[in-house]
This record gives structure tokens, sequence and C-alpha cells, in this order.
């Protein structure tokens, strides 16, 4: 499971889910705090290329039973200019995965 480590960084370890498995675990706070310190990094990363971050999907409500996958979505302001961003994502541990012809972040 993620968590945040005692300086305030997101330490990754197993959250997700093996290919082909679902599995359903309830809401754990723990997510809404890796979301947030998520969230912040990207903003510190992106800077005024973001026009806004959110914590989507159900991991965002506290009420339901989850897949533990936080996903997370950017609106940026250009998306050719958010490529030049790819090392220093990558460098935060982004994990660059291509679909579609696009780079995606996860």
């Amino acid at each position: 499971m993620a968590r945040i480590d005692k300086s305030g960084g997101v330490c990754f370890m197993s959250l997700g889910l093996k290919r082909g498995v679902v599995q359903l675990e309830p809401h754990d706070k723990q997510w809404d705090e890796i979301a947030v310190q998520t969230i912040k990094i990207l903003k510190a990363i992106l800077g005024d290329d973001v026009i806004d971050i959110q914590h989507i999907g159900s991991t965002a409500i506290p009420a339901i039973k989850a897949k533990p996958i936080i996903d997370i979505v950017v609106g940026v302001t250009d998306f050719d200019r958010i490529i030049s961003y790819n090392e220093q994502l990558r460098k935060e541990s982004f994990i660059e995965v291509q679909m579609w012809n696009i780079n995606f972040f996860m």
C-alpha cells in the first residue's frame, strides 16, 4: 500500500492490482493523502501550464469500496507544452505509458 512518509513525500509501494485482478477494498483515507501529495508534486512540476488537477474515480469517494488505484486527471493549457515535462515526471517516479499515440504518466 502506498503511504505518506514523515517528510511529507509520497512513498509508492504496492498500490494497484495485477493485470486481470478485480478487488474492491473499503475506503482508505490514505488514498486521499496520497492524492493530495501527488497533486502537489504535479503542480510543482507543471506550474502555470496546469489549469486544474483533480483526484477522480472510486478512491475519491469515501462512502464506497474501490479498487486500490488512485486516478488523477490533469487539465493543461497546451498538451504539446506538457511533453517538455516528461523527464521531470520520470525523475519523480511517474511511469510513462503510451496508448493511442499519447504518452500517459502513472
